[in-house]
């Protein structure tokens, strides 16, 4: 296992995200066709088939978690060595904290789990976020530095001269991955023009 974030072996598996895996499942996410039990479980009034039909079944390989049959949020797993109410993991893919079978080398974060976990009944308490103390300039340099608060994940530094601006029309000029504690530096090299008279500066989680 990797036991520490700050430094990964990629044979090796994520500790982090073990634990939150089977925490989830203590909270809740799993399946009763993992027991033959007949009645569902809380996850599994969330099952859906990709044309948005509600689904119980093992025979294939179309079962996607979601909130209302349109928005596929992750696809269950349906290989019997795992447990029914995990994510698919066969082939490629995005390496979630719910994978039926974890990836070597993988640091997945919980999303799609919070939303899981929000629906079968849990109030999500927001965390404290990450927050910019100080900004530096040395020419076209940038450095920030703040708190992590208790938020932990991949961090894009967001540049505009329009505050008015939605994000996704700002510039990304560094990415950062941010511990749960604890200060952060984040360095971003011609991230200023000098000739702007001004200029703002964000963080957006990956």
């Amino acid at each position: 296992m990797n036991l520490s974030r700050a430094s990964t072996d990629p044979n090796k598996y994520d500790l982090l995200a073990t634990i939150e895996h089977e925490i989830d499942e203590v909270l809740g996410l799993a399946s009763s066709l993992d027991s033959n039990a007949g009645d569902p479980l809380p996850e599994d009034l969330f099952r859906y088939t990709s044309s948005g039909n509600r689904t119980f079944t093992t025979n294939n390989d179309d079962a996607y978690f979601s909130i209302d049959g349109a928005n596929l949020l992750a696809r269950f797993n349906q290989d019997s060595a795992g447990d029914y109410g995990d994510w698919w993991t066969a082939g490629v893919h995005q390496p979630q904290v719910q994978d039926a079978f974890a990836t070597a080398g993988a640091t997945p974060d919980p999303g799609t789990e919070l939303i899981a976990l929000d629906v079968i009944g849990y109030n999500l308490v927001p965390v404290p976020q990450p927050a910019i103390a100080g900004i530096s300039l040395s020419g076209t340099q940038l450095v920030l530095n703040g708190t992590n608060g208790l938020a932990s994940g991949t961090y894009h530094v967001l540049t505009s001269t329009n505050l008015a601006l939605p994000l996704n029309q700002w510039t990304a000029v560094a990415t950062n991955r941010l511990s749960a504690s604890g200060n952060f530096n984040i360095t971003a090299t011609n991230a200023v023009n000098p000739n702007d008279a001004e200029r703002f500066f964000t963080l957006q989680l990956q």
